[in-house]
């Protein structure tokens, strides 16, 4: 099997090697999601760093997490359309260094494509190492139902605090293996969150392609 891209990082910066083969190169025009996520900032920094997303044509998210060894991560977002893999991480190596550059040090690069496209790349993946994801905004309300629904369907909440919005949080449900069972998860998790009145808002089901550092979700995403 091919292997997947790999990552490393020289003083603080994280660099993408590659090593994928032609069947990459083919594939028109994916939506390919890239969260370039940056260490820890302090309150002071967080305007800066939103104007920097702003002026790299990307947005800013500051994540704050319910739980875990790093409960806040900042991250620069952004979509391109692009005709392979090896095209977006050329890219995001470029912003990786200019947000170095800045003072805001690289520590993961994360790469997605809607759920619906994985089979595209099925036989180019580790699949052990890839996983499914499904986020949803959704009201902050009944906390103690939803904490022990979360813990149910092994899903989790944050809050992106550049919003503002103390009312509203982000469900994230994450799987490894196959599109069918990620769905069926998916769907009983929606069944019982609208059983208990929870009006779901804007969601994605996603699939990564690479992330360089999973280990930031200790304690979080990862027990």
């Amino acid at each position: 099997m091919p292997t997947a891209s790999c990552f490393f990082c020289i003083k603080g910066t994280i660099f993408v090697q590659k090593s994928y083969n032609s069947v990459m190169k083919n594939i028109e025009n994916l939506p390919f999601e890239l969260h370039l996520t940056v260490d820890a900032i302090h309150n002071e920094r967080e305007t800066e760093f939103a104007t920097i997303c702003q002026n790299l044509q990307s947005k800013a998210i500051l994540i704050h997490l319910a739980r875990g060894a790093h409960q806040q991560q900042p991250m620069l977002t952004k979509v391109f359309y692009e005709n392979g893999l090896e095209t977006v991480i050329d890219k995001a190596n470029l912003l990786a260094l200019e947000l170095k550059q800045l003072n805001f040090n690289p520590n993961r690069i994360k790469i997605e494509i809607p759920a619906y496209c994985a089979h595209l790349f099925e036989n180019e993946l580790n699949n052990s190492k890839n996983y499914f994801e499904w986020h949803a905004k959704i009201e902050y309300k009944q906390v103690e139902l939803l904490t022990q629904i979360c813990q149910e369907h092994q899903t989790h909440l944050s809050k992106n605090s550049l919003k503002n919005n103390e009312s509203q949080r982000f469900i994230t449900l994450r799987h490894y293996g196959n599109r069918a069972d990620f769905e069926q998860r998916v769907a009983n998790l929606k069944a019982e969150l609208t059983q208990n009145t929870w009006i779901i808002g804007k969601e994605q089901a996603e699939f990564c392609l690479y992330d360089s550092n999973v280990d930031l979700d200790n304690g979080w995403l990862i027990p």
